[in-house]
């Protein structure tokens, strides 16, 4: 029992968990990107509108930063960039560990993990591809801020832990 414990605390990386360590900061990243994205996007709609506000807030050299920060966050390449760390994890499940360890017969919900992933991955990929395109061109629109308003909070939706984690 005291060599079991032993073998327990120390933890070793493995090349498993490596793999399912990556996987985990690309899903995260994959999702954190987007959302990010999303309110960026929301902080440019609300400069554009008011120009002055931010000046009057911040300081001028958080001004600067703040406008590049919105420059890079709201390019088409970084929601490619968060897109493709969703694409490229969608394998990953947070049971990933138990599930190479041959502990399959104890999970409930695995079938559904990969459902809403790839629903999630759909859905943002249209997304992605749709504010490109028509009255979501204009990136100032108010469809395009209202695109901006739900997204996040649709992804936050299906990400809850409840509605999408495997379990025992």
């Amino acid at each position: 029992m005291d060599r079991s414990r032993t073998k327990k605390s120390v933890d070793r990386l493995s090349f498993s968990g490596v793999v399912s360590l990556a996987g985990k900061w690309l899903w995260y990243l994959g999702l954190l990107g987007q959302i990010f994205w999303n309110i960026m996007a929301l902080v440019a709609v609300a400069q554009h509108d008011n120009p002055n506000a931010m000046a009057n807030i911040l300081r001028p050299p958080l001004t600067s930063f703040l406008g590049k920060c919105i420059q890079i966050s709201t390019s088409r390449t970084w929601a490619r960039a968060g897109l493709w760390c969703s694409v490229c994890s969608i394998w990953w499940n947070p049971m990933f560990k138990q599930m190479n360890s041959g502990f399959m017969k104890h999970i409930r919900g695995f079938g559904d993990w990969y459902k809403l992933q790839f629903l999630l991955v759909v859905i943002r990929v249209l997304f992605y591809y749709i504010m490109g395109t028509g009255v979501f061109a204009d990136s100032f629109s108010p469809a395009s801020t209202g695109a901006h308003i739900f997204f996040p909070c649709f992804v936050i939706l299906v990400r809850t832990p409840s509605s999408s984690k495997c379990s025992f």
